[in-house]
């Protein structure tokens, strides 16, 4: 029997007149989607305070006559108390806050929490303690738990030096209260910058960082730990299209071995599996951000399944995944030579 051809994954052009950034964060809150902060030069150590929010069209694909935009419009709400942060962190929480959580400040990485409340368009600093003193969090991950506290993995170290090493932390606190407090978590993981963290079903998955072991898994009993007084995931929502990948999987013909280690990649969450995008990998190479589309099969065994070369190439974007319609979007990271982008694209499939 012939084998089935590559599945027919790729991104379209959505939306070509946001703001250049890379190694921004992302979220979509009440239907509408907010970056936040990076930089818009390659190699800057100077973080950007930038906020916009985009809102969707309410018709797709009717041009817009002043700026030629299908996609929908971009608002700037930058404020003056706007954080200057890139390498951080973010979660959109009960569809009104956006929670940035560490980054690197243009002087040293931080550990601080800033709120975004989308509906007074207002920031607040809330009191944040717990943290290891003089270290501080960039390149990290934050992924909200089923019982809204907040696993962060990624980079600590001291405040002013690349050291590193593989701590785990829960931020557990309110936004109403404005109190947020960081405590160790007891799990050992790999140290990793970079990366990705995804919840699926009893698993937190770890994507890439390092130049190799390019996933780890562990079993975190928040995860679906259901009653009455627990709200489900919330950290983004499954992607339909990456569920039905991972259904079709029978098709595919799997690796034989685990693709090379890559980071500032974006990883996007389907119900038992992953579909994996981009980044930079450690080639010993000038970088330059690469196209390459993996799917992970989480189902024991664990399977990677090469989806070939994309047409866009990216690292340090944002991708988010929308509830309805269930869609994912892309936005911004370096492109080509380097470069800072500004699109935003669709994902789309006919597998």
């Amino acid at each position: 029997m012939a084998q089935a051809p590559p599945a027919s994954v790729e991104w379209s052009l959505f939306d070509s007149s946001g703001p250049q950034l890379a190694f921004h964060v992302g979220a979509v809150i009440a239907g509408a989607f907010y970056v936040h902060g990076g930089i818009s030069v390659a190699g800057s150590t100077q973080p950007l305070n930038l906020l916009y929010k985009f809102t969707p069209a309410i018709t797709t694909g009717v041009d817009d006559a002043n700026n030629g935009n299908t996609g929908g419009v971009w608002t700037e709400l930058t404020a003056a108390n706007s954080p200057h942060l890139s390498h951080h962190a973010c979660l959109g929480i009960t569809d009104r806050y956006l929670v940035v959580i560490g980054g690197w400040t243009g002087k040293q990485r931080c550990s601080d929490v800033f709120i975004f409340d989308t509906r007074a368009k207002e920031w607040s600093k809330p009191e944040c303690t717990g943290f290891p003193s003089g270290a501080g969090l960039s390149s990290h991950t934050a992924t909200e738990l089923a019982n809204g506290d907040i696993l962060i993995i990624g980079r600590e170290g001291s405040l002013r030096t690349q050291r590193r090493s593989g701590n785990a932390f829960i931020l557990r606190g309110s936004v109403d209260l404005r109190r947020f407090c960081y405590t160790d978590f007891p799990i050992a993981v790999a140290s990793r910058s970079g990366h990705t963290t995804v919840a699926v079903r009893s698993k937190i998955v770890i994507i890439g960082g390092r130049d190799d072991r390019l996933i780890e898994q562990h079993a975190v009993k928040p995860v679906y730990h259901k009653t009455e007084s627990v709200k489900p995931i919330r950290s983004g929502s499954n992607s339909d299209l990456v569920t039905s990948l991972v259904a079709k999987t029978n098709a595919l013909k799997p690796l034989s071995k685990i693709p090379s280690g890559r980071k500032n990649h974006i990883s996007i969450r389907g119900d038992g599996g992953i579909l994996i995008h981009g980044g930079e990998t450690f080639n010993g190479r000038a970088r330059e951000p690469v196209a390459r589309m993996y799917l992970v099969k989480l189902s024991p065994p664990t399977t990677f399944y090469d989806l070939g070369a994309s047409k866009i190439g990216r690292a340090g974007h944002v991708a988010v995944t929308t509830t309805d319609p269930n869609d994912v979007y892309i936005h911004g990271g370096l492109g080509p030579r380097n470069k800072v982008t500004r699109e935003m694209f669709k994902l789309a499939s006919t597998f």
